[in-house]
């Protein structure tokens, strides 16, 4: 067990995933305002998943991806469906791993799902992955070179780490720290620069590391809320806000991703070739 402290817990997360109905996974060709912001994350994935080599995959499978902090994943189906990517995924939540294996069973997708411990993963998915994805998780963690060096030991030579992570410099953290500390307190604030340079202290290649997005205020986590009068209030006006924005941009406007209102903070970093 690392010594990195998880500012989260395994209880937190169990709490999270119990008792959620089984949601459908993330489907690329949905194109309604809801699933603007998907659609964002959908092509900074399709630019950044592969090496310019791997550019024509003639419908054959790029290989393997596992999602690090998999609880309750609606991605790798995804995954499967339309990249053909074998997936995989490892989690400490036993509530969040069987979550994300009826998702990928409604999906009609095999995944190897692993309830384990990020830190001292088994020993076969050491090394055996040519892509480890996740989403908001190393921001969780006081170290984030550490984590992100955990989740490196799963990549082959020249695989490729994909990590999101919450902007919590910005709106997103300011709306998350007025609304519900105690969530707030559960995360590390990292602007690009701090999470690339905490792949590069991992020996890793920056392919990009960005902003993503203009406006999501549905990222903002206020479940814990809802037996407060201002709860709904607060849902529908960060919708409205959100969507006002996108659909301006689906009119046009160009997206500005910045510190203030981006909703996300992305890195995609390359475990480099042995010569």
């Amino acid at each position: 067990m690392s010594s990195n402290t998880d500012k989260a817990g395994q209880d937190y997360w169990q709490q999270v995933w119990q008792d959620r109905e089984i949601p459908d996974a993330h489907d690329p060709l949905r194109n309604d305002l809801n699933a603007h912001m998907f659609q964002r994350l959908h092509r900074f994935l399709t630019g950044h998943l592969f090496a310019p080599d791997q550019a024509d995959l003639n419908h054959q499978s790029p290989g393997r991806l596992i999602e690090a902090g998999c609880g309750a994943s609606r991605w790798l189906p995804y995954f499967h469906h339309s990249f053909n990517f074998e997936v995989a995924g490892v989690d400490y939540s036993a509530e969040g791993c069987a979550q994300a294996q009826g998702i990928a069973a409604k999906s009609g997708v095999e995944a190897d799902i692993r309830e384990a411990d990020l830190f001292s993963p088994p020993e076969d998915l050491k090394g055996q992955f040519d892509v480890v994805f996740s989403i908001g998780l190393v921001e969780h963690f006081d170290d984030t070179a550490d984590v992100i060096s955990h989740l490196a030991s799963m990549l082959k030579p020249g695989g490729r780490l994909i990590t999101l992570v919450p902007n919590m410099y910005g709106l997103t953290g300011w709306l998350q720290r007025q609304l519900d500390l105690e969530v707030y307190n559960l995360h590390v604030a990292l602007s690009p620069q701090q999470l690339a340079d905490a792949h590069v202290r991992c020996g890793l290649e920056i392919n990009t590391t960005a902003y993503l997005g203009t406006l999501n205020l549905g990222v903002v986590n206020v479940d814990r809320r809802q037996d407060r009068w201002w709860y709904s209030i607060v849902v529908r006006l960060n919708a409205w806000a959100s969507k006002g924005v996108w659909i301006l941009e689906r009119m046009g406007m160009p997206e500005f991703a910045n510190r203030l209102t981006s909703p996300f903070v992305a890195c995609a970093a390359t475990v480099p070739r042995r010569l």
